[in-house]
């Protein structure tokens, strides 16, 4: 039973790790695209905004390797 848990436990640890890494690549990727679209002043253009919502769901999906993967993302808004 103690080495159940214990597995339990390492194995938590490990996927939390793996899925910060993987938060932090998305953020990362924001980010960049992000200053590039205020260094070229379009952040405030809807049909730019438009194209990098798009751009990072799919930079999203290309991070899941299997369907136990997930990514849950939220707005400002919740």
């Amino acid at each position: 039973m103690l080495a159940t848990l214990e597995l339990r436990k390492a194995i938590t640890r490990l996927v939390g790790r793996h899925m910060t890494f993987k938060a932090e690549q998305l953020r990362d990727y924001f980010y960049n695209e992000w200053t590039v679209m205020q260094q070229l002043g379009r952040e405030k253009q809807d049909v730019y905004q438009r194209a990098l919502e798009a751009s990072l769901k799919s930079y999203s999906l290309s991070l899941l390797r299997s369907r136990t993967e997930l990514i849950f993302a939220l707005n400002a808004e919740g």
